[in-house]
């Protein structure tokens, strides 16, 4: 009779055994899942920071373009005769 529960406590234990690396595996396979959607949503968001960061640089590009032929018509105006360099506009 001992050994009868003996070999159904071995098999007890097996099939905990064997529950608990089934769910290792799963709980695994979802952190996986789960960090791929990570990297996925972080590459998207680094993404968006970089397009509105060049989307800025190409603002400011514009700004300074259109400063800077501003700057040069008035320099021109000035060497010119035709403006005087305190005169705003």
């Amino acid at each position: 009779m001992l050994a009868r529960i003996k070999s159904w406590a071995l098999y007890a234990l097996a099939g905990v055994v064997v529950a608990l690396a089934v769910a290792v595996n799963v709980l695994r396979a979802r952190n996986a899942r789960l960090t791929v959607e990570l990297e996925r949503r972080e590459r998207s968001r680094l993404q968006a920071i970089a397009d509105g960061l060049k989307a800025r640089a190409e603002r400011a590009n514009q700004v300074a373009a259109v400063s800077k032929r501003v700057r040069e018509e008035a320099e021109k105006a000035i060497r010119e005769g035709r403006r005087d360099y305190f005169e705003n506009q």
